[in-house]
């Protein structure tokens, strides 16, 4: 979240809420665990974390990602779309 980087706390939870609707869980699966690991060997300045979600995404034919990371921006066939931009959002609801 945004918390730290804007004034507007309420607004920030709101739009967060609204992101949350889109979104939908995924189990951690084996093959997940493969392609995080080829992805951390492959793009330096990508943290476990993300290559957990980005293998994750990938696996499951997943193209678009929300998030403020830009790391995001440099992994073929996931699209990262940053939360404050709400056009973009509204597009994907």
């Amino acid at each position: 979240m945004r918390l730290r980087r804007h004034a507007g706390r309420e607004g920030v939870l709101a739009q967060a809420a609204r992101i949350a609707q889109l979104c939908r869980l995924h189990d951690v699966e084996g093959r997940d665990i493969e392609l995080m690991l080829d992805l951390l060997a492959r793009h330096e300045r990508l943290g476990a974390r993300d290559a957990v979600f980005a293998a994750t995404a990938l696996n499951r034919g997943i193209e678009t990602i929300v998030t403020p990371d830009c790391d995001f921006d440099a992994l073929p066939g996931l699209e990262r779309i940053d939360p404050a931009d709400t056009a973009r959002i509204d597009e994907l609801s």
